[in-house]
């Protein structure tokens, strides 16, 4: 019994020797198994220590180019590659990749560190992120002229959303009437961007006057269609605008108090707006003083008359001469300031008004009153020149007396005044009729 105990032990024994000389053949034979040191194995345990990495023998560089890093507002982490001393590339799986400073313009680092038991030591290396150029655009390029400051802006268009940024900008801001040329010159407020390379950074813009069809009136107290006006003138703005003739004192209406003719400049400006025009000019004629009759010289004959009339002119220059409440029968004619009578009665007694008419229809009467002399045979149906002067401009008379066969006589009356006032009237009515 005993002995058959023995042989199954020993036999035991020889089935477990076998098992584990099987299971240590299996183990050591296997792909990527480590080596077991034994006694008897070639491979030692210095052999196996020489498979572990040195990283710190190794050199380690960007993937990619330089120039490719740009700020863009995220962190950059560019691929590396590792090589030993001999240039032999190590397998990435057997490190691993830090980054830091690596979102601003600058300098970022890379650092390689070894894994537990696969390597050891650590390398490092550094690559450069860019600023990143600018690229501008701009708003308001035309403006209408109205007198107030107008403004381009600069705006960066490719700026990092959450970036404060300022730009220094010239030539961007006035109010006169102009071409303009606006120019970004600077950053301030952010390293991470950069005038080098930008784009957009000038901009043409201009203000210029308001164009408009529209245009003031003149306007005024008219006697004739002339063009002269003998009062209250002034220029009319149209419909939906203002008038100024200095560009500062805005109306509908500018009163024109220069006498004669003269250019009157003014400016337009659109009430619903404030846009102005340019300066603009009318022509305006404006006479508001009367002709003057200074005086008469009348050389009278037996039948004839002539008259001869001292003037002054008004601001529009003499138009004409014409008469009032001439006798029946008479033909009469003027050449010049000179008025001839013919067809009189001899020994009569004559009473008419001669009027001095400038061309914006002002004028200025003068009585006359005059006899023509008896006809005799001695005489040559003449007689001598008398002159009478006047200080007023509208009605005036005066009274000489001769004596002989021959007399003129120019004399004021009662009702003178009165008859020259009623003259004027009618010929007002006429002429506006």
């Amino acid at each position: 019994m005993l002995n058959e105990r023995y042989i199954f032990i020993k036999r035991l024994k020889a089935l477990l020797a076998v098992f584990l000389s099987l299971a240590l053949i299996v183990a050591v034979t296997m792909p990527g198994a480590p080596r077991i040191a034994l006694a008897d194995d070639r491979t030692s345990a210095a052999a196996l220590a020489s498979d572990v990495i040195d990283l710190s023998a190794c050199t380690v560089t960007c993937a990619q180019p330089a120039a490719t890093y740009t700020y863009n507002g995220a962190e950059q982490q560019p691929s590396v590659v590792v090589a030993d001393a001999s240039g032999t590339i190590v397998d990435a799986s057997q490190y691993t990749v830090s980054y830091s400073n690596n979102i601003n313009a600058g300098t970022a680092n890379v650092t390689v560190n070894g894994i537990s038991g696969v390597s050891t030591g650590a390398c490092s290396t550094t690559f450069t992120i860019a600023q990143l150029p600018i690229e501008v655009a701009w708003e308001g390029s035309s403006f209408i002229y109205d007198g107030a400051e107008h403004e381009t802006t600069a705006t960066v268009t490719n700026k990092v959303e959450g970036d404060y940024l300022e730009l220094n900008v010239v030539n961007n801001i006035d109010s006169a009437v102009g071409n303009y040329l606006a120019e970004v010159y600077g950053i301030y407020g952010n390293s991470n961007y950069t005038m080098a390379g930008a784009s957009g950074t000038t901009h043409e813009w201009l203000i210029s006057y308001l164009e408009t069809d529209d245009d003031a009136t003149v306007s005024g107290d008219t006697y004739n269609d002339s063009g002269w006006l003998i009062g209250d003138a002034k220029l009319v703005a149209p419909a939906g605008f203002s008038v100024s003739a200095d560009g500062q004192t805005w109306a509908a209406t500018l009163p024109v108090t220069a006498e004669g003719e003269s250019a009157v400049t003014y400016q337009l400006r659109e009430d619903a707006t404030g846009d102005i025009t340019d300066v603009r000019t009318k022509n305006v004629k404006l006479d508001t003083i009367n002709p003057l009759i200074n005086g008469v010289e009348v050389a009278a004959k037996t039948t004839s008359a002539t008259v001869t009339i001292d003037f002054t002119e008004g601001t529009s220059g003499l138009s004409e001469f014409e008469t009032l409440l001439m006798p029946e029968g008479a033909t009469y004619t003027f050449a010049g300031n000179v008025l001839m009578i013919e067809g009189l009665e001899v020994e009569t007694d004559y009473d008419f008004i001669v009027m001095a008419v400038d061309a914006s229809g002002r004028s200025a009467s003068y009585e006359v009153k005059l006899t023509t002399s008896a006809k005799s045979d001695s005489d040559d149906d003449t007689t001598p020149s008398h002159k009478s002067n006047s200080s007023s401009s509208k009605t005036s008379s005066s009274a000489t007396t001769a004596t002989g066969d021959s007399a003129l006589v120019l004399f004021a009356g009662i009702g003178i005044a009165a008859l020259a006032a009623l003259a004027a009237m009618l010929f007002a009515r006429r002429r506006k009729g």
